[in-house]
């Protein structure tokens, strides 16, 4: 009796090494293809580039703002009250221009880098399934998110996952209403 256990279970694994023998996984770091791949490094600076004038401005208001506060501390003690709030309602207004340009900024940025980010997704995208298809990968997956990029279609088992749920469902286990 020990034996055909024995025999029925090595007869079990070869069958579970046979399928494990037929897959073949990829894996990459998403983080390190986009870091060094070229139409990243190409789309980075054409937003630089785009931006650059804008940033120089930005800079620019800075130092200026700056440079009136430090004056208007100097002088302020030698000041007309009228002269020192008008003065002061002066550089908060400009303090303000500069928060409200500065935040427009960002924003533009942070979006030109998001459809940048898009782009170069949808090429990694498309990379993955040839490497996937070509390579005669069953999976190809990002290592830091265990996310899938390819996955061969023998691998979808959404109908068997339906059945087993609708049979599960059916018996209504204990703690299922």
């Amino acid at each position: 009796m020990k034996k055909i256990i024995v025999l029925v279970l090595l007869l079990c694994l070869q069958s579970v090494w046979a399928q494990a023998a037929d897959l073949k996984i990829g894996v990459f770091s998403l983080e390190d293809v986009i870091a060094q791949c070229d139409a990243h490094k190409e789309k980075t600076r054409k937003i630089e580039q785009e931006f650059a004038p804008r940033q120089k401005q930005i800079k620019n208001l800075e130092a200026e703002i700056k440079d009136r506060y430090a004056q208007y501390r100097n002088a302020s003690a030698t000041m007309k009250p009228a002269s020192k709030s008008a003065l002061s309602a002066e550089l908060v207004r400009a303090s303000r221009d500069f928060d409200a340009k500065n935040g427009e900024l960002q924003n533009s940025v942070y979006e030109a880098e998001e459809r940048a980010y898009g782009e170069v997704r949808a090429i990694i995208d498309m990379a993955a399934g040839e490497i996937g298809k070509k390579g005669g990968y069953s999976l190809l997956v990002d290592k830091e998110t265990l996310r899938a990029y390819y996955m061969a279609a023998t691998m979808d088992v959404t109908d068997v996952m339906i059945k087993e749920v609708n049979r599960i469902w059916k018996e209504k286990p204990t703690g299922i209403k």
